[in-house]
C-alpha cells in the first residue's frame, strides 16, 4: 500500500512536502522494478513528477507514470496540492486517472488533513477511494508523528476495506533521519492485513509484512537522487523485493 502523507516532509506510499523559504518548482524522474517470485512476472514502472511550491506550505504538483503488473500495462495520471489552512492545519487533496486500468484503479481520490502541535508532534487523518473495473476499496489513514533534532519518528494506521468484503488492518512504523537540509534516510516496517489488486481483476485482502529503506541524498543546491529499496510479502501470493532510482531537480 502506497498513500500519501503529510508529515511536512516524508510520507508512503514516498512523497516528500518540505517548507521552502522561495517558491520552488521541482521536476523528478523515477524507475522502479519489483522482482516476484512463485511465478509472478516481475513489476516494472516509470514515473515523471513536478512540483511547484507557490508559498510555504503550498504546493501544487501532478504526475504520469507507465506500469507493467502481472504482465499487464497501465499508464496514470495524476493532480494534487497540498494547501495551508492556517498555521497549524494543513490540506492535501489528489485525484488520479488510469485510461487504461487493467490492474490500476480506473481513478482514486484522496483527501487528508495534517495539524502540528507543540514539542514536535503531529497528526493526520485521511481516506481514499478508488474505483476498478469491477469492484471500489476505500482506505482510511491515520497517522501520529513526532520531530525532534534532526529526526522524525511516525505510526500509521490503515484500514482498508473491497466492496462486499471485509476490512483489512493495518500498521507502520518509520524513523527518519536529516543528515542535510534536503537529505534524509528513513527506514519502515508494515504488518497486518491490505487490500491487494491482482492480475485477474480481483481485489482481495492478504496478509502484508513489509520492510523499506527510503532516501534522498543532494548533490549540490539544484541536483538530488532518490533512491527506496523494499521487501514485501503479499500473504501466500508472493514475495516482491524492489529497487526505485530517481533524480531529482529544483529551481
Amino acid at each position: 500500500m502506497r498513500l500519501i502523507h503529510i508529515g511536512l516532509v516524508i510520507l508512503l506510499t514516498g512523497k516528500t512536502l518540505l517548507t521552502y523559504a522561495n517558491p520552488t518548482f521541482v521536476v523528478e524522474a523515477k524507475s522502479t522494478t519489483d522482482y516476484l517470485d512463485n511465478g509472478y512476472a516481475n513489476w516494472n514502472s516509470q514515473n515523471i513528477d513536478i512540483e511547484q511550491h507557490a508559498a510555504p506550505r503550498e504546493i501544487y504538483y501532478a504526475g504520469f507514470r507507465q506500469t507493467r503488473r502481472f504482465a499487464l500495462n497501465d499508464s496514470e495520471g495524476k493532480f494534487g496540492a497540498y494547501l495551508p489552512i492556517n498555521d497549524s492545519w494543513t490540506a492535501n487533496f489528489e485525484g488520479s486517472y488510469s485510461p487504461t486500468h487493467k490492474v490500476l484503479p480506473e481513478y482514486s481520490l484522496n483527501t487528508l488533513v495534517h495539524r502540528s502541535l507543540p514539542m514536535g508532534w503531529g497528526i493526520a487523518a485521511g481516506i481514499r477511494y478508488n474505483q476498478y473495473d469491477t469492484n471500489e476499496t476505500q482506505t482510511l489513514t491515520l497517522l501520529g508523528e513526532r520531530y525532534w533534532g534532526n529526526f522524525r519518528a511516525a505510526y500509521s494506521f490503515y484500514r482498508g476495506k473491497p466492496q462486499g468484503a471485509s476490512a483489512g488492518i493495518s500498521h507502520r512504523v518509520e524513523l527518519t533521519h536529516y543528515y542535510e537540509p534536503d537529505s534524509s534516510i528513513g527506514f519502515s516496517m508494515t504488518s497486518g492485513r491490505e487490500v491487494e489488486r491482482t492480475g485477474v481483476g480481483q481485489t482481495l485482502v492478504s496478509d502484508v509484512n513489509a520492510f523499506g529503506i527510503i532516501g534522498r541524498h543532494a548533490l549540490n543546491s539544484h541536483w538530488a537522487t532518490n533512491y527506496e529499496l523494499s521487501s514485501h510479502r503479499q500473504g501466500g501470493l508472493y514475495m516482491r523485493r524492489g529497487l526505485s532510482i530517481g533524480l531529482r531537480y529544483q529551481f
